[in-house]
């Protein structure tokens, strides 16, 4: 805006006015655009945030004084053109290396991140470079390179893909109203680039716009971009959910088949069977290029891979995950399937630090838990999808209930052999009493027959012994 200003302006005062606005704003975009960067990859503020804060007050401190910018004058075709001050190059320095900064940043935040918060630095920076580019080209006609500032073009391309990023929700705005506002904000500013350009052509023709003219002008490019920015957004909303309807039975046949898997896995004997035919039923349904399966045979070790299909579970630096680690002790809380690219670093920085240094290992896309009574019994991990879609919620509630239904049936089994081995253990003891209670009758008859006569003999001694006192 404080562009078109300057151009349009009628005299040298208002033109270097609007000149020393543009740039006092321009001196704030490489800090906030790092600050900016800092926060989207969870960082803390630190020194060269605060220095460069400092470092952008005292340039705006030093616009009135002509250090950076001497004036404006008419060069190359343009009216009123800034003339760079001796101090014009510790500004460009701020200003690049800041931005050199903020795109560091936010490839550091990309390669360490994952789902929509790598998705968001990476398309970011690549809107903040079409920024800069088109930024940058205002720079040569100020130390007399006869390089027209085309590039402001590229400057529009930045407000559109930014504009692209509220709206889509990648980085939500809390409250609507500022929202529509910036929208609008947006708006008005590719109707400014809009006139600079119309103003432009009709200056080289020798017949420069009248004010009316430039009014009706900007008027009209700002209903009309409004007009095709909503339009088009609900012209793809509509188009989405047409296609979306049309190819719905596409997955159906898969999901149906995931669905009915369930029903066969009491054919399976043992728990390996039944994780081979998972994963043959899972390469040929899921769009997933691999997978692998960890399952923990162990009370208390680790979880080891035992089924797999594709190449990215044949890294030799991961063949087991921890039974202490972070994720796998939030899935055992919590358990779920769990989409990568809709992970966000809300979670624990544990957890979320723990998911990225398995996805960076193995390229995940979806994690799914095998549980049952908050115990987990295994995991199954998909690789990158065969295509550029997401996976829709249909897709991953199947897979939730799949790996509930193989928890349950693990739980099923392992109950299966307590009660088998209880049972054992009863039938054990039950032998052992039997075998006590048949010694104790042996003993007893062999005692009762042991002492009988003695006994007997005693009593018929007793007897006589009686009979020959008796006449006494």
């Amino acid at each position: 805006m404080g562009y078109f200003l300057w151009r349009v302006s009628s005299s040298e005062i208002q033109a270097d006015y609007f000149c020393r606005l543009l740039i006092g704003a321009s001196i704030f975009m490489p800090i906030t655009a790092y600050h900016f960067s800092i926060i989207l990859s969870g960082g803390k503020v630190n020194r060269p945030l605060q220095y460069g804060y400092l470092g952008a007050l005292i340039l705006c401190l030093l616009l009135p004084s002509g250090l950076i910018i001497q004036g404006v004058k008419p060069k190359f075709g343009h009216r009123y053109w800034p003339e760079a001050g001796p101090l014009a190059w510790l500004y460009l320095t701020y200003f690049i290396g800041y931005l050199l900064l903020s795109a560091r940043v936010f490839l550091r935040g990309w390669r360490e991140h994952l789902g929509n918060r790598a998705t968001g630095n990476l398309f970011l920076l690549f809107t903040w470079i079409a920024g800069c580019l088109g930024g940058i080209t205002n720079f040569p006609l100020w130390f007399d390179i006869p390089i027209q500032p085309y590039g402001n073009a590229l400057t529009g391309i930045f407000l559109f893909l930014l504009s692209q990023v509220l709206y889509s929700g990648l980085f939500p705005v809390r409250f609507q109203f500022y929202k529509i506002i910036f929208h609008l904000t947006l708006c008005a500013s590719a109707a400014l680039v809009y006139l600079e350009v119309i103003t432009h052509h009709f200056s080289t023709l020798n017949t420069p716009l009248s004010a009316e003219s430039t009014w009706m002008h900007g008027i009209g490019a700002f209903l009309v971009i409004v007009l095709i920015y909503w339009s088009i957004s609900a012209l793809k909303y509509q188009v989405d959910r047409i296609l979306d309807t049309v190819f719905l039975s596409e997955p159906t046949i898969g999901l149906t088949e995931l669905k009915e898997l369930p029903a066969i896995f009491a054919e399976c004997n043992d728990n390996l069977s039944l994780l081979n035919l998972v994963v043959k039923v899972l390469e040929g349904v899921v769009p997933s290029q691999n997978l692998s399966i960890f399952t923990n045979e162990i009370k208390g070790g680790n979880y080891r891979i035992v089924a797999k299909h594709g190449k990215f579970s044949d890294s030799q630096s991961l063949r087991e995950l921890a039974s202490n680690d972070p994720l796998i002790e939030s899935l055992a809380n919590n358990p779920r399937a769990l989409d990568i690219n809709k992970v966000t670093k809300s979670i624990d920085s544990s957890v979320y630090q723990s998911l990225v240094d398995l996805h960076n290992e193995l390229n995940l896309s979806m994690i799914i838990t095998l549980f049952s009574n908050q115990k987990i019994y295994g995991l199954i991990l998909l690789g990158p999808r065969k295509s550029t879609q997401d996976w829709d919620n249909q897709t991953t509630a199947v897979l939730f209930n799949l790996g509930a239904q193989i928890g349950i049936h693990f739980r099923t089994m392992e109950l299966e052999a307590i009660v088998e081995l209880r049972s054992a253990e009863l039938e054990q003891r039950t032998r052992q009493l039997e075998k006590v209670h048949l010694e104790k009758r042996n003993f007893l008859t062999s005692f009762s027959h042991e002492i009988r006569n003695p006994l007997n003999g005693i009593i018929n001694i007793s007897q006589l012994l009686a009979e020959e006192k008796g006449p006494d």
